[in-house]
C-alpha cells in the first residue's frame, strides 16, 4: 500500500465542553466490514437475510460484542475477542461513550468521551497508620515539623504554639485518625526512607486554624478523583475516591470541609476554643473527636435544643459554648438555607437563634418560612443582630419573630431571654 513499514499509533486528550475526549489512531488497514458480517453470522448475531442489509454503521457495533474477534487465529496478545467490550462497558458506567470511525487501507480512530464529573486535582498524600489519605490543598496553610518547644501538653492532649511572640496562638494538635469517625487499613505503610516523619498540617477556615497531626507525608500527587457510589452518603468532607500509581484505594479529603467540621464539633462536642495567649486564656480542652453516633440524644440532654443560625463562625461558637454551658444541646447553621435542613433533620427545637444579614438566606426569609409552615410555626424565634435599625425591627415582629435583641446583650442577659423563650 506505499506505507512505511512501522506502524503508527497516535492518542490525543482534551477537553471538549463538558467531557474529557480520548483519540487513538492508527494507520493500518482499517475495519474489514465483510470479515465483520461473516463472523456475525458464525457467532449467530443476526441472520442471513438482515446481514446483506446491514450498514457499514451497524456493523461496526459487533465489534464491542463480548467475544467478537475477525483474527483467523488466536495467539497470546489478540484473537481472543476480549478488549473492545470491556472498553464499552466501562464507559458506559462512567456515562461516556466511544465512537468509531475507519477508512479501508488507511487506518482507524477510536474517540472516547468521558463526563467531566471527573476531577483531577493535585492532592497532598499522607500516612495515618496503615491508611493513606489525599488531601485537596484549598485550605492547607502549612506542613511543618515542629520543634520540641512549639509543642506543649494541655489536659490530655498537646497544643501548638504558633505565631510571634506578642501574638502566639495556642492551636490545639489533633491526630488524624480521631477526628476521622472511621479508621480501616486500605493501603500498605509508605517506605519510611522516603517518606517525612512526625509531620503537622495547618488547615485555615476563615480566621481559625487548626493543626492536624499525620504519621507521614508522602507528598504530591495528581490523581482523578471520582464521586462515590450514589448509596454511600459520606461526610460532608470526603471529595470522592482515588486510585493510587500501585493500585490502591483512597479517599479524598476536602480540607476546607474537614477544618470546618472539626472547628464546629469544639463546639458541639465541648472541645473548646482556640484563642491567643494575650488574651491570657487557653483553649478549653483538647479531647478526642466523637462520632456523630455519640452527640448527646434529646433525652440525654440537660436543657432544650437550640437551633443557633449565624454566618460568624467565631461569634456562633462562642454563643453556642456559653449555651450549651448553661445545659442547651446546640445545633448549628451558618445560614437560612442550612437551617432548614437541620429543621428537618431535627423538628423538636425548643427555640430558634438567628441573625438577621446572612448569606444564601437571611434571618427575615428564614423566619417567614416558619411562620408558614404547620410543623415550624410554634417555635419560638429570636432574631440576635448587631442591626439596629428600627424597619428590620419592625418588619421581623411583624412576621412573628418572637423577640428581637442587639447582639451587644451581655451573655447572660441572652441566657435569661433564652429561658424565657423555651419555658
Amino acid at each position: 500500500m506505499g506505507k512505511a513499514s512501522t506502524g503508527r499509533i497516535a492518542i490525543r486528550a482534551f477537553h471538549q465542553g463538558s467531557h474529557l475526549t480520548i483519540e487513538i489512531q492508527d494507520d493500518g488497514q482499517g475495519l474489514n466490514y465483510d470479515r465483520i458480517r461473516q463472523r456475525a453470522l458464525e457467532m449467530g448475531l443476526v441472520s442471513p437475510v438482515d446481514a446483506s442489509s446491514l450498514s457499514e454503521v451497524q456493523l461496526m457495533d459487533f465489534i464491542f460484542e463480548p467475544g467478537f474477534s475477525t483474527a483467523a487465529q488466536v495467539n497470546n496478545l489478540s484473537g481472543r475477542g476480549v478488549g473492545l467490550d470491556v472498553v464499552r462497558a466501562q464507559l458506559h458506567s462512567l456515562q461516556g461513550a466511544i465512537a468509531v470511525y475507519s477508512q479501508p487501507q488507511r487506518g482507524t480512530t477510536f474517540i472516547l468521551q468521558v463526563p467531566l464529573s471527573l476531577t483531577i486535582a493535585k492532592l497532598f498524600l499522607c500516612q495515618v497508620g496503615s491508611t493513606t489519605y489525599a488531601l485537596l490543598g484549598s485550605a492547607i496553610e502549612q506542613i511543618l515539623l515542629p520543634q520540641p518547644e512549639q509543642l506543649r501538653p494541655w489536659r490530655g492532649g498537646k497544643v501548638l504554639r504558633w505565631g510571634e511572640a506578642n501574638a502566639e496562638q495556642l492551636i490545639p494538635v489533633l491526630p488524624l485518625k480521631g477526628i476521622l469517625p472511621y479508621f480501616a487499613p486500605l493501603t500498605s505503610p509508605a517506605d519510611s526512607s522516603t517518606a517525612l516523619q512526625g509531620r503537622i498540617v495547618l488547615l485555615r477556615y476563615q480566621d481559625q486554624l487548626i493543626a492536624v497531626e499525620i504519621d507521614q507525608a508522602i507528598g504530591e500527587q495528581e490523581l482523578v478523583i471520582r464521586p462515590l457510589d450514589p448509596t454511600i452518603v459520606p461526610p460532608s468532607y470526603v471529595y470522592g475516591g482515588s486510585i493510587l500509581a500501585d493500585g490502591k484505594l483512597t479517599l479524598a479529603i476536602d480540607t476546607t470541609a474537614l477544618a470546618k467540621y472539626v472547628l464546629e464539633r469544639q463546639v458541639t462536642q465541648g472541645m473548646g476554643q482556640v484563642r491567643s495567649d494575650k488574651d491570657s486564656s487557653l483553649l478549653g480542652s483538647v479531647t478526642p473527636m466523637r462520632s456523630i453516633g455519640e452527640l448527646p440524644s434529646k433525652q440525654t440532654a440537660v436543657g432544650a435544643k437550640i437551633l443557633l443560625v449565624d454566618d460568624s463562625l467565631t461569634w456562633r461558637q462562642t454563643l453556642a459554648l456559653t449555651l450549651q454551658q448553661a445545659g442547651y444541646l446546640v445545633i448549628q447553621a451558618d445560614n437560612g438555607r442550612e437551617a432548614m435542613t437541620q429543621m428537618r433533620s431535627h423538628p423538636d427545637f425548643g427555640a430558634i437563634v438567628c441573625d438577621l444579614e446572612m448569606p444564601e438566606m437571611n434571618g427575615l426569609e428564614l423566619l417567614h418560612y416558619c411562620r408558614q409552615s404547620s410543623s415550624f410555626a410554634q417555635i419560638p424565634f429570636l432574631i440576635l443582630t448587631a442591626n439596629t435599625d428600627a424597619e428590620n425591627r419592625t418588619a421581623a415582629m411583624e412576621l412573628g419573630a418572637t423577640d428581637y435583641i442587639n447582639k451587644s446583650r451581655s451573655h447572660q442577659e441572652l441566657l435569661a431571654t433564652v429561658a424565657q423563650l423555651v419555658r
